[in-house]
């Protein structure tokens, strides 16, 4: 954590946690654990402003054969990054 002044605190995590990613396919339902990941959050008041990234070619499912598929559906070779970004919100 860090304070900006202002009233405004910054966090930042950077792989530190366990994240992972779970669906379904025509085929079965799946889960993957993101390895490599940062999370960013800014709290200003009484609103939080957060991001989260997935670096794609660090999702590992650990079965042979199914990353490669994973990394291909996502088009690893032109968006190497996943950003989900969350509007500021109130808490």
């Amino acid at each position: 954590m860090k304070s900006m002044g202002s009233g405004t605190e910054s966090y930042i995590c950077s792989s530190s946690g366990e994240s992972s990613i779970a669906g379904t396919s025509t085929l079965h339902d799946w889960e993957s654990r993101i390895e490599d990941f940062s999370i960013r959050a800014e709290r200003m008041g009484d609103l939080i402003d957060a991001d989260f990234t997935v670096v794609v070619n660090s999702i590992k499912s650990g079965r042979p054969g199914m990353d490669p598929n994973t990394y291909k559906a996502l088009k690893q070779s032109e968006h190497p990054n996943i950003r989900f970004k969350a509007k500021p919100t109130s808490c």
